[in-house]
């Protein structure tokens, strides 16, 4: 009789050959990466902003105080998915909604409930920090970091977040084909007739769900009798299909 470990041993020692495909991204739930995936892009994909208030120049308001604030004109807005197409020029600055993108010639956002919007104008009554409320491209992950590598078991969490940035598919490994079988004269498929010393074959059930859970596509053979050609039978099919 071979042992648990002694078997394992001789089941890790054979060489499988693993294949591969490329799946769509929304129908990879449950398998496994074939290789790794890098970020195609930056994220955040551009400089925008953490707070609705008003972007502008730091250095425009460093004399700003409670007694003597520096009112700026305002000169357009930066909205999400809509951003300000012109240019802010020195003493001006422009409404700005949180994730709205940020100038390049602007480097602070001063929240709403920071300053005195006059419509036309904005009091700042305190010098605003260069780059305070700004998300920076890429700070959170930058173009070519990789994001998951080969092995990592795709869920609903690794797959909304690989679908950030609009990937259309992944690839995988295919599942690897395991074949079920038992046998003995006294074991019975769940649902037959069981006489007083029949038992039915739980064990070939639940590898099948817990192979299945695992990411591998199982199929029960059913349970052979005590006759070594009934087994033999099983078997060569088993191991024809699991090619």
């Amino acid at each position: 009789m071979v042992d648990y470990r002694e078997a394992l041993e001789i089941i890790l020692g054979l060489s499988f050959e693993t294949q591969t495909e490329t799946v769509p991204l929304l129908s990879a739930a449950g398998r496994y990466l074939s290789s790794s995936v890098q970020a195609p892009f930056d994220l955040p994909r551009f400089d925008n902003s953490a707070m609705d208030g008003f972007a502008m120049r730091a250095a425009d308001c460093t004399s700003a105080s409670p007694d003597r604030p520096v009112r700026l004109s305002v000169c357009g807005e930066s909205a999400a998915g809509t951003p300000f197409q012109g240019r802010c020029s020195v003493g001006s600055a422009i409404r700005i909604s949180t994730g709205a993108q940020v100038p390049a010639d602007l480097d602070a956002v001063v929240p709403v409930e920071k300053v005195i919007d006059e419509g036309d104008a904005v009091a700042v009554s305190t010098p605003p920090v260069p780059g305070r409320h700004i998300r920076r491209r890429g700070e959170d992950v930058p173009r070519d970091e990789p994001l998951f590598g080969t092995g990592t078991r795709l869920h609903s969490a690794t797959l909304s977040f690989l679908a950030m940035y609009n990937i259309p598919e992944l690839p995988v490994f295919v599942p690897p084909r395991i074949g079920i079988l038992t046998s003995g004269d006294e074991i019975k498929a769940h649902g037959e007739p069981l006489r007083e010393t029949d038992v039915v074959g739980v064990n070939i059930y639940y590898l099948e769900q817990e192979l299945r859970a695992f990411g591998c596509e199982p199929r029960v053979f059913g349970i052979a009798s005590d006759k070594p050609e009934s087994f033999r039978e099983l078997l060569t099919e088993a191991l024809e299909w699991s090619k």
